[in-house]
């Protein structure tokens, strides 16, 4: 959980998406997890995070208050009310490097909904030795920018996921590639010394093949050669040998 929580490295871009909302994407340089973030632009905030590595992505509401609120990676309690509807008591942590600021690992689809729906957010903190902290912020913009952070997350992912199965793909056909190689040659060191064998035995040069078999497809019609030896012949000169 500490990798999982470490706050931003690198900002690769942000701008605003609302009045209220600005969106950062970054890499974290420590990791080269590809993270999307959104929350409102004051010190007091809420908004939505997604991570993406190259096995799996996570998704994350994250906050920060007014007043410190617990040590840096403290487990605390996170309870959410978005205008007059239930509140959602959560897990939540601060960030590895801050007193005031945190997140919730895989927000519920509902809890979401209500963000982007609502129009003022009451969150409500309480730490390990019952000290609580308390502060609302409003929702104007955030059904946009969550959206925003919804749709890059998939995104990324499926570019992910098509860039690991063409990696994939590509070790596979050039071990496959690499295998017939291999099997060629055998059969062509098969092939020659099954022509050495045959030439050896009936007194012709192996160097020619189409001649070995022109003259040995008249031996057999002659009766010159039995089946089995003609079955021999045919077996050496097949090319997939």
């Amino acid at each position: 959980m500490k990798k999982l929580i470490l706050f931003m490295s690198l900002v690769v871009a942000s701008y605003p998406l609302s009045a209220k909302f600005v969106t950062h994407s970054y890499v974290d340089e420590m990791t080269d997890v590809e993270v999307t973030t959104t929350k409102s632009p004051d010190k007091t905030y809420i908004g939505l995070r997604c991570d993406v590595s190259d096995k799996n992505s996570k998704l994350f509401f994250i906050w920060g208050g007014e007043e410190a609120v617990a040590i840096p990676n403290s487990s605390l309690i996170v309870k959410v009310r978005i205008d007059k509807k239930s509140p959602h008591e959560l897990n939540g942590f601060t960030y590895s490097n801050s007193y005031r600021e945190g997140l919730v690992v895989s927000p519920s689809n509902a809890l979401i909904r209500e963000l982007k729906n609502g129009k003022s957010v009451l969150v409500h903190l309480i730490n390990h030795k019952a000290l609580e902290n308390e502060f609302r912020v409003s929702l104007d913009g955030s059904s946009k920018a969550f959206d925003y952070v919804l749709a890059a997350c998939g995104d990324k992912v499926a570019k992910k996921r098509m860039t690991r199965v063409k990696e994939e793909l590509e070790a596979k056909l050039a071990s496959e590639s690499e295998l017939k190689k291999r099997i060629m040659s055998l059969r062509k060191a098969s092939r020659r010394n099954c022509f050495n064998t045959l030439a050896s035995e009936y007194g012709m040069s192996p160097d020619d093949e189409k001649q070995m078999h022109e003259q040995m497809s008249k031996w057999r019609e002659n009766g010159s050669i039995n089946k089995e030896q003609g079955d021999a012949l045919t077996m050496c000169y097949n090319p997939w040998l």
